[in-house]
C-alpha cells in the first residue's frame, strides 16, 4: 500500500501509489507512545506471510522507543508452545509482546487460531496486570 511500504513488491501488491507519499507512516511513534502510557501491545506475524514480513516486523518491534525498549531488545526469543506443540517463538517485556507464528501466513488468525488466541489472552492478561485497561481511550 504505497511506495515506502511495498516499494520492492513487483508481484501484484495492493496498488495505492499515493498512500504514503505525503509523509511516512507514524506507526512506530504511536506504538511507542501507547507503551509509554502503559497500554499493552501485542504484535504477531505469520512466518509465511509474504505481504507483511515477520523479519521486518521484528525489526520494527526492536526499533520501538519506550521505557522498556532496552529490556525487550535484550530478551531472547522463547519457544511458543501450545498444547505441547511448538507453534513459533515469542518475546515479551514491560507491555510489549511479540510472536512469530510457524505455518501462518498473512491471515494468521485463520492459519493458526490457537496461537492467535494464546497471544490475545496474553494481551488481556498484561492489560489486567498493569491496569492498562484504564489507559484505553475510545474516540
Amino acid at each position: 500500500a504505497g511506495e515506502t511500504a511495498f516499494g520492492a513488491c513487483s508481484a501484484g501488491c495492493v496498488d495505492l501509489p499515493d498512500f504514503d507519499k505525503a509523509r511516512p507512516p507514524e506507526t512506530l511513534a504511536s506504538l511507542g507512545r501507547a507503551l509509554s502510557e502503559g497500554v499493552a501491545v501485542t504484535l504477531f506475524y505469520g512466518m509465511q506471510d509474504v505481504a507483511v514480513n515477520y523479519v521486518g516486523g521484528a525489526a520494527a518491534a526492536a526499533a520501538l522507543e519506550w521505557p522498556g525498549a532496552l529490556e525487550f531488545r535484550s530478551r531472547p526469543l522463547q519457544p511458543l508452545v501450545i498444547g505441547g506443540v511448538s507453534t513459533g517463538q515469542t518475546r515479551s517485556a514491560r507491555g510489549l509482546t511479540w510472536a512469530q507464528i510457524d505455518g501462518a501466513g498473512h491471515i494468521a488468525t485463520g492459519d493458526s487460531p490457537a496461537a492467535v488466541a494464546f497471544m490475545l489472552r496474553a494481551l488481556i492478561h498484561d492489560m489486567a496486570a498493569s491496569d492498562g485497561a484504564a489507559n484505553l481511550r475510545f474516540t
